[in-house]
């Protein structure tokens, strides 16, 4: 489960991000770009399995305009984003989630409580010990039960068949006292599904051996196949060569007015 920035903004790449909660392995955290030199590849935490090295792991999930007569409490209650959004699923992360046999146990679940069609916006709110960020977009599913943590169990979702939304979503916010990734009115993708992740592990890794980039390129899963994200101004210094194979992997799709190429 995934947050991205591909424009719209001065920042690109991971807004937080939650892998591997299925098998009952170390699961994945983190809040923005991963740094260089900590364990696992690429920027999106894939294989970091870091999770015991918080003490703090929460995730909150909220819809805007539903029926409601309260407002957030706690963080939330400083972040101005966060205003008239209602809590509909909070989540004590383990440290080993095997959501592939069981569905999460949430500390709260209001998804039967909010009307299909009633929402706008969603957001989600990641606390890791004492780093948090928020991140607030247009909807992507008109059905609150879908946007809580996708898992493999059957009862994930909507109680009879998984959530799984890979897309793009438009007009993010994000409030984070991590630096660099506030910002409002950002364009990026959502990947609520562990089916592509191992796809795009082994992307990154072809991508990054042909470019020697590994902070600049983005993939990310749509209803067309995978996407890949490189900043046109690292496209541009690219070997013609390079371009050339990345070409026989991906073809360009469009460059938008952010400066940033896009591949499927």
């Amino acid at each position: 489960m995934q947050v991205h920035i591909n424009g719209g903004g001065n920042y690109v790449g991971t807004v937080f991000a939650f892998n591997r909660f299925n098998d009952g392995a170390v699961c994945d955290l983190g809040i923005g770009n991963k740094p260089n030199g900590l364990f696992g590849l690429g920027t999106d935490w894939s294989y970091a399995q870091n999770a015991n090295s918080y003490s703090v792991r929460n995730m909150k999930v909220y819809v805007s305009d539903a029926d409601s007569s309260s407002g957030p409490g706690g963080l939330e209650s400083t972040i101005g984003d966060a205003d008239g959004y209602e809590l509909v699923y909070e989540l004590d992360i383990p440290t080993t989630p095997a959501y592939g046999a069981a569905p999460p146990q949430y500390t709260v679940d209001n998804s039967q409580s909010i009307a299909d069609f009633s929402f706008t916006r969603v957001a989600y709110l990641l606390e890791l010990d004492d780093k948090y960020v928020w991140a607030s977009m247009g909807t992507f599913t008109d059905d609150a039960s879908q946007i809580g943590v996708p898992c493999k169990h059957n009862q994930c979702g909507d109680g009879h068949s998984t959530s799984v939304y890979n897309q793009l979503v438009g007009n993010v916010n994000v409030v984070s006292n991590v630096p660099g990734l506030t910002g409002n009115g950002y364009v990026g993708n959502i990947e609520v599904s562990e089916e592509w992740f191992y796809i795009h592990v082994y992307l990154r890794y072809v991508l990054s051996s042909l470019t020697g980039m590994k902070r600049h390129i983005h993939i990310f899963h749509t209803s067309f196949g995978p996407t890949i994200i490189i900043q046109a101004t690292h496209w541009v210094s690219l070997e013609p060569q390079v371009q050339h194979l990345i070409g026989e992997i991906a073809q360009i799709s469009a460059m938008d007015h952010s400066g940033v190429c896009k591949f499927t």
